[in-house]
């Protein structure tokens, strides 16, 4: 009851007093009331059967299920786990829930499940919960299967619906990565399979829940992209390169959107220098500029580390190219020797390029004698050759040098920078006749040298000992060779062929069928004589001693020379005979050691040579002219054996 009274004064501002009091009767009644409509609405909430639409599209899929003391409730389900939420508790005793929310725990294609939930402590009826699901999401691979993909795309896949119930893997090539959830599609990263291009993959999308369980969903299969395939290049790999490119192309086999991880270096005489460059991409072509030119006569590397195209394949492996810069146009031969040119020799000059035609060649090429100028004329003969005329002989024996300065271009303007040289020496040996063969045929001497003391070397004496005109034509040709080593004092002459006509004709005897050395002038001298067959040769002497014009002419020459020493190669033996006049035998057994002949004095031969050796010129020289002669007989007939002997001659010539 609420009784209010008051007290009015006139003068005074009226005061107000309340009594309050509780009908406490009243309030436990309805308080009763209100507490037990409430559990029997809770109750009746919990007997009463639900059914829940289970969600993918969310992590927990929730109930509005008001329960007390939902501790003390106890959950049955096999493909759910449950949790509470709106939750009222008194310390960490739970009072009241507002809703109960199922989370999937297990892979399953069923449309309907249930839950069971009963009150552990009290003979309570138990709630049953009816969940009720759509089938799992569907899937649809986004890519054609006949649209090649990228290695580093990702896979896209539709949804039929948005799943945040369940992870997705993607597996292939024995890999797996995971896919990520965007909305209702997934995107799988192919990078991380370790794929070819230009390779089929089967593929499998698994469908996991809680990295426990896991189903294939879907199988199909993806070819992957081609590569970026470089199919020419404006220099080609290892070229020499006689231009001056001011920019390299490389070209592919597809647009390309990228290319980095690009070098561009010279090597030059083992050290390498970055080159500044731009580069540019135009469809297919990659275009790199120098900023300097390129330099010359260096290896020229460009290398291109990736390159991704408009299809995103991209180049399997980094690709390098390397070409060579030439330096200006280099000799190649001037069709000269470096000694016994003749006094009226000319230059051909070739080149190893085409030379710029409109250079004035007589500026850039010379001839000089002891670094003093010698008129030439200089003409092109081909476009990659000159030809250098002397205006008039050289001087015999005497050192010349061709030089091409460092001006000279080739055909596309780049300079030699370094002049080139080339030194020959004219012939130095003097070649005359002593007279001629029966036939009219020459027999040709070769001086060396003009010193008081002569030495002479004679060959094919015999027509059918070639190797006697071969060891004397090597000794020629090096005795040019090292001419400057010939002493002084000396005068060198080689006849190497004595008997020209038996030469040609490969016959022992000469032209009249006369053994030339059985035809000299001492006292055992015979028109008859045996030959090495040990057949009787008649007439093989000669009709007379010198009555052959070659055996004359040798010996003509022979006594005017009077040399200092005279040896006579003939075969086959392989000894060194000494003919005792002079110093003949101390000089053969020099010879013999250093050929490892057997050295003998004519008068220790014996049986040696099973036939007379009547009228011999090495006999003659030392009965009539007292001249010191070895006769050589050399172990072959055919075979040159010139590096076997030229120690033992250079020796000779050094007495």
């Amino acid at each position: 009851m609420l009784t209010i009274a008051g007290q009015f004064h006139v003068h005074h501002l009226p005061t107000f007093r309340v009594r309050l009091s509780v009908n406490w009767p009243l309030v436990v009644t309805v308080a009763a009331a209100l507490i037990g409509s409430t559990l029997l609405l809770l109750g009746v909430n919990f007997v009463t059967p639900k059914t829940l639409a289970f969600n993918y599209a969310q992590n927990n899929s929730c109930i509005v299920n008001p329960t007390l003391f939902p501790g003390a409730t106890k959950v049955a389900s096999d493909n759910y786990h449950v949790n509470r939420i709106g939750n009222i508790s008194f310390g960490n005793f739970p009072l009241y829930s507002h809703s109960t929310c199922f989370q999937a725990k297990k892979l399953t294609n069923q449309q309907a499940s249930s839950a069971k939930i009963n009150l552990s402590a009290l003979p309570w009826p138990s709630q049953n919960i009816t969940i009720k699901s759509a089938p799992a999401p569907m899937l649809n691979l986004t890519q054609a299967a006949d649209k090649p993909i990228s290695l580093t795309d990702q896979l896209k896949i539709n949804l039929s619906s948005t799943d945040k119930t369940h992870n997705y893997l993607l597996q292939a090539n024995n890999k797996s990565v995971s896919c990520n959830l965007e909305q209702m599609s997934l995107s799988c990263p192919l990078e991380e399979l370790g794929l070819n291009q230009a390779t089929s993959y089967p593929i499998e999308i698994v469908r996991e829940l809680g990295g426990s369980e896991s189903q294939p969903i879907l199988k199909s299969t993806i070819t992957t992209v081609t590569a970026v395939t470089i199919t020419s290049s404006s220099i080609s790999p290892g070229a020499l390169v006689l231009d001056k490119p001011d920019k390299l192309t490389i070209t592919t086999d597809k647009p390309l959107t990228q290319a980095s991880k690009i070098s561009l270096s010279s090597t030059k005489a083992g050290a390498q220098s970055d080159i500044k460059f731009n580069y540019t991409i135009e469809g297919a072509m990659i275009t790199i500029t120098p900023l300097t030119a390129l330099p010359r006569e260096s290896v020229i590397t460009l290398n291109i580390g990736e390159i991704t195209a408009s299809d995103s394949g991209y180049l399997e492996k980094p690709y390098s190219l390397s070409f060579t810069t030439s330096g200006g146009p280099k000799v190649t031969s001037t069709g000269l020797g470096t000694y016994g040119q003749s006094t009226a020799s000319s230059a051909t000059l070739k080149f190893d390029s085409k030379l710029l035609a409109n250079q004035n060649f007589g500026q850039v090429v010379s001839l000089t004698k002891a670094g003093s100028p010698v008129a030439t004329s200089v003409t092109p003969a081909s476009p990659t050759s000159l030809t250098l005329k002397p205006n008039a002989p050289l001087e015999r024996c005497t050192t010349y040098t061709i030089t091409v300065n460092g001006s000279i271009a080739n055909e596309f303007g780049v300079p030699a920078e370094s002049p080139y040289s080339f030194n020959f020496r004219t012939l130095c040996q003097e070649v005359f006749s002593i007279g001629t063969s029966n036939a009219g045929r020459s027999i040709t001497a070769y001086k060396f040298g003009n010193g008081p003391t002569k030495i002479l070397y004679i060959g094919a004496t015999h027509g059918d000992e070639l190797s006697s005109k071969y060891i004397l034509d090597s000794w020629i040709n090096d005795l040019e060779a090292n001419y400057a080593k010939i002493p002084s004092s000396k005068t060198i002459i080689v006849i190497p062929v004595i008997n020209p006509d038996g030469a040609l004709a490969g016959t022992r005897v000469n032209g009249r069928n006369v053994d030339l050395n059985r035809n000299f002038p001492i006292a055992n001298w015979k028109s008859d004589v045996i030959m090495p067959d040990k057949k009787l040769l008649v007439g093989g002497g000669g009709s007379a001693p010198l009555s052959e014009p070659e055996s004359k002419a040798l010996a003509d020459y022979t006594a005017s020379l009077a040399p200092r020493l005279v040896l006579t190669y003939h075969s086959k033996g392989g000894m060194v005979v000494a003919n005792e006049a002079g110093d003949s035998v101390a000089i053969a057994q020099n010879y013999g050691k250093s050929t490892r002949f057997w050295a003998t004095a004519e008068s220790k031969l014996g049986t040696a040579f099973a036939y007379d050796t009547t009228g011999a010129y090495e006999n003659w020289l030392a009965e009539k002219l007292s001249i010191p002669g070895l006769l050589i007989e050399l172990k072959s007939h055919t075979t040159n054996e010139f590096s076997a002997h030229k120690s033992a001659m250079w020796a000779t010539v050094n007495l």
